[in-house]
């Protein structure tokens, strides 16, 4: 039997060209498999959205797009 949870694995900020700051929270899917021999667990696929539930793309190198607003953010370094 194969059953899927779902758990944050990041949460960090991005920055706007607006300078508006969005908290992103990464969530993963896993997939757990019981059989004969055992149980495995794999991590499947991962979503990124806003704390307000915008839906965020990914674009690479530490740049991001909040899709509902269509506006592009960096990750915002901490120091």
């Amino acid at each position: 039997m194969t059953r899927k949870t779902y758990k944050e694995t990041d949460r960090f900020e991005l920055k706007t060209t607006e300078g508006t700051l969005f908290t992103a929270i990464e969530t993963t899917t896993f997939l757990h498999a019981d059989s004969h021999s055992g149980s495995t667990t794999i991590p499947g696929l991962k979503e990124l959205r806003t704390e307000e539930g915008y839906h965020i793309n990914f674009d690479g190198k530490g740049k991001y797009t909040i899709l509902e607003l269509g506006q592009k953010a960096e990750r915002r370094v901490v120091a």
